[in-house]
């Protein structure tokens, strides 16, 4: 019972104001971004241990460590073209008729445009630091990495994008 509830605490929007990559979060909300990262975590973990035997699951969960810390550095410097986004939102007041219902239509789409460019350096990066892990149970390609690399990276982010979208709903209906 206690999980559940939990569970239903962290969906709450409140907790997940603005989670388009995880220094939008940070910046925005540091109760969200660590409970961010620890879905991250567990969501990557969760895909990877399929390839890696139980044994070296501790060089497993390190190795996700590191790669997120590198993929968040990441999300830093991608967080400047949102945040130069964002800040044209006064210039479009003052210069038009535009209606506030246009401008968070502006402000949430510079946030997806962020969190794109956010989705596309982390699959690179992780995948670089995929390729120097070297305790598969299996024999898997380049080519297979940067698919697992994609794949892990897409569960992560959707839930990434459920938390903007549960947000957006929030502010819409507030």
């Amino acid at each position: 019972m206690r999980k559940c509830f939990l569970l239903l605490a962290l969906f709450f929007p409140s907790v997940c104001y603005a989670n388009g990559g995880l220094p939008i979060i940070w910046m925005l909300n540091t109760y969200a971004f660590f409970i961010g990262i620890i879905f991250v975590f567990f969501i990557e973990k969760a895909y990877l241990k399929r390839f890696v035997n139980r044994e070296h699951y501790p060089a497993l969960n390190s190795s996700i460590i590191k790669f997120n810390i590198y993929s968040t550095l990441f999300g830093v410097v991608a967080l400047p073209i949102f945040m130069m986004i964002v800040q044209l939102e006064p210039i479009f007041y003052l210069v038009s008729e535009t209606a506030k219902e246009t401008m968070n239509l502006i402000w949430w789409l510079s946030l997806s445009v962020d969190l794109v460019l956010a989705y596309v350096g982390t699959v690179f990066i992780e995948y670089y630091f995929l390729k120097k892990f070297k305790f598969w149970s299996i024999e898997v390609s380049a080519k297979d990495l940067l698919k697992h690399s994609f794949m892990f990276n897409l569960f992560s982010y959707s839930f990434l994008c459920i938390l903007v979208f549960i947000t957006y709903l929030y502010f819409k209906i507030t």
